[in-house]
């Protein structure tokens, strides 16, 4: 009899709140209360998330959804010219994917002369020389790492989108 009664107050307070709350049905079209909607579909397999979806998720957590920030993979960096050659090497030109770096005619050494190319037909030789011996080595490692780098990064910025999402939405 006792029992009756909480049930009854219980069931009255749950049929009074679903008066207060209206049923969302559908939250593409919900007013604006549901600004950012994420779907777990749309989760990307990944390392660093756990999700309800994944095949191999325990079901004994408390959580439907775990992320942890993901760390911005490092660009590769291309290995430097000789110095004595590297200020007359167009900046930018020696990560040329299909042409050779271009030099300058002219460059404004550490005492503001003005020493041009032509003047130097060394700088040539040893342009020629490290191009045929080490650029084209360096390019064909820089491109390759490259390439991996931005499959990382592919990934890395897919979990990313995912992880600043579901921040904002937890700060909102």
């Amino acid at each position: 009899m006792k029992n009756e009664k909480y049930l009854q107050l219980f069931n009255y307070l749950l049929e009074f709140s679903k008066i207060r709350s209206k049923a969302v049905r559908d939250i593409e079209n919900a007013p604006t209360q549901y600004i950012e909607v994420i779907w777990l579909s749309d989760i990307p397999k990944n390392d660093l998330i756990d999700c309800i979806l994944d095949e191999d998720f325990d079901d004994d957590t408390d959580y439907w959804i775990k992320i942890s920030k993901p760390i911005e993979p490092e660009s590769p960096k291309f290995s430097p010219a000789p110095p004595n050659l590297a200020k007359w090497i167009e900046g930018g030109t020696l990560i040329n994917k299909d042409e050779f770096p271009i030099l300058k005619e002219y460059i404004i050494d550490d005492i503001n002369n003005k020493p041009y190319l032509a003047d130097n037909p060394k700088i040539r030789e040893e342009f020629d020389e490290y191009i045929g011996t080490k650029w084209l080595n360096d390019s064909k490692i820089y491109w390759e790492e490259y390439k991996n780098y931005e499959i990382q990064y592919r990934a890395y910025n897919e979990v990313n989108l995912i992880y600043k999402k579901l921040f904002s939405m937890y700060n909102k």
